[in-house]
């Protein structure tokens, strides 16, 4: 049945919690349908039954709770398997397997709009079954796991979002529809992230707390401010809020930022590639209490191109660290806005890290 918690999956038969799968065999022939339940039950699963009808298999997956259903495509009836297998995804978080005679491509494509969890073409052998039935209920359990994630996520969105609008942070339409972007944005990441390690995402809710506090701080300094906006004011005064915010005395950093025209989306873009870019060498770049230097530089460049450029000379980023290909929220955050302001990034690592940024003033 199914069961609330991580689940683990054993060596005989799936589990859910600390108890063996329990499988709903769908298979109007009877000989056949019996095979296969005994087979299953061989593997170590348990039955939730055996249907033979479409309706038959929505009233007992309704009724049983089963974690999984085997379903075959082609059942007598009003319904056949992939109609019974959509009226159970729609009632039921039932993860479908197929077990099917048929392959051609107008039933796979009927029976991928259903979503299903894999398909077992008959005849087929017992490993290849378990095989199928072992993964389907994994990939169940990961997707369980993110769509929990993804709730705890949306609440503390909902919660920052309505303590800012009580503060008046908020000051019209339009900067409510571009925060609800970047949060969006940031959702998307931490998907991406909760797909890959769902165990670990879900422990990181302080984590993305602070990061969407540091989201709604930067717009709340951006359309607050007097157009035109002249954002290397705004880079000088991030960057000493947030090592005065860190306590790190032992690093001293300087800012040189040339005077810039850039537009409230633009400049939105930048502060929080800067905040996370900060963040990380505050964090990583001199371990141990060590002291040392961090430099931000706005430049003007030519062809209406703007350079941001923060660099350190600590310990530098591992040879294993692709700031393209991140394996953490910070740089995948910060790929995200790069791309939004249709830039380039590029890592230099000699003597310590330095992070160029290069986008279009006016995007």
């Amino acid at each position: 049945m199914n069961q609330s918690g991580d689940s683990s999956l054993s060596s005989r038969g799936g589990t859910t919690g600390a108890t063996a799968a329990c499988i709903l065999v769908v298979e109007d022939g009877l000989i056949m349908a019996r095979d296969i339940e005994r087979r299953l039950t061989t593997m170590g699963y348990r039955s939730a039954g055996v249907a033979a009808t479409g309706e038959d298999a929505v009233r007992k997956a309704r009724d049983n709770h089963p974690d999984l259903v085997l379903m075959d495509v082609n059942l007598k009836g009003p319904i056949d398997g992939i109609q019974a297998a959509q009226q159970i995804r729609l009632a039921a978080d039932i993860p479908i397997v197929y077990v099917t005679g048929y392959s051609d491509d107008a039933t796979l494509l009927r029976a991928r709009v259903t979503e299903p969890f894999g398909f077992v073409l008959k005849p087929f052998d017992e490993r290849e079954l378990r095989t199928t039935i072992e993964i389907a209920l994994y990939r169940h359990q990961v997707n369980r796991r993110l769509r929990e994630s993804e709730q705890r996520y949306r609440a503390i969105v909902e919660q920052h979002a309505e303590a800012m609008k009580k503060e008046h942070l908020l000051v019209d339409q339009e900067t409510r529809d571009q925060l609800h972007a970047y949060t969006c944005s940031l959702m998307d990441l931490l998907q991406i992230i909760t797909d890959v390690k769902p165990r670990a995402a879900s422990a990181d809710s302080s984590a993305l707390a602070n990061r969407l506090r540091g989201i709604f701080d930067v717009y709340a300094r951006v359309y607050r401010s007097k157009q035109p906006l002249e954002v290397e004011k705004h880079l000088h005064a991030l960057t000493a809020e947030l090592f005065k915010r860190h306590g790190r005395s032992r690093l001293t950093y300087k800012v040189d930022a040339e005077p810039c025209t850039l537009n409230s989306e633009t400049a939105v873009g930048i502060l929080l590639i800067l905040r996370e870019l900060l963040h990380n060498v505050v964090r990583h770049a001199y371990p141990d209490g060590a002291r040392g230097d961090v430099t931000v530089e706005l430049r003007q460049k030519g062809e209406g191109k703007v350079m941001l450029r923060v660099a350190d000379g600590g310990t530098g980023l591992r040879k294993d660290v692709d700031p393209h290909r991140p394996k953490n929220v910070g740089f995948h955050f910060v790929n995200h806005l790069v791309r939004q302001l249709k830039g380039t990034l590029e890592c230099k690592r000699e003597s310590g890290t330095a992070i160029v940024v290069t986008f279009p003033s006016l995007p």
